[in-house]
């Protein structure tokens, strides 16, 4: 989604909080076109946010008044507090430490599940220490 958002010159509009500065009392056209363009990338964030996400999911932030509100409520939801991340990190390292090759199983499905398990982690990690 931060991508996407990214692409279409959104991003930081959703980050902001804040209106754009007032017009000035004596504004020139472009002034105001500038202003006009400036509210509306919130809307547009906003929009996105929106058009992106099944319906339930859609349903949780329709009440959402802004993109960065709608943005951290889906944050939430699905990553959850740190405490969370933290103990699915754990979860996850001690599902990768106890893994073991059943005999009934292939070396391509052992290897296949040790990749799943390091990629979630990789996942993970990548949400707690996001890239700059």
């Amino acid at each position: 989604m931060q991508a996407y958002l990214k692409a279409f010159d959104l991003w930081d509009a959703m980050e902001k909080s804040q209106d754009p500065p007032q017009l000035p009392d004596d504004p020139s056209l472009v002034h105001i076109k500038n202003h006009r363009e400036e509210k509306s990338r919130k809307f547009r964030a906003l929009t996105c946010i929106h058009s992106a996400m099944s319906e339930t999911i859609f349903i949780r932030i329709m009440a959402c008044e802004t993109a960065k509100e709608a943005w951290d409520k889906i944050k939430e939801e699905f990553q959850g507090t740190e405490k969370t991340k933290q103990m699915k990190l754990l979860t996850l390292k001690r599902e990768y430490e106890n893994l073991k090759m059943k005999e009934t199983k292939s070396i391509k499905d052992y290897t296949s599940r040790l990749m799943e398990v390091v990629q979630v982690i990789r996942v993970n990690i990548l949400r707690k220490f996001p890239c700059p």
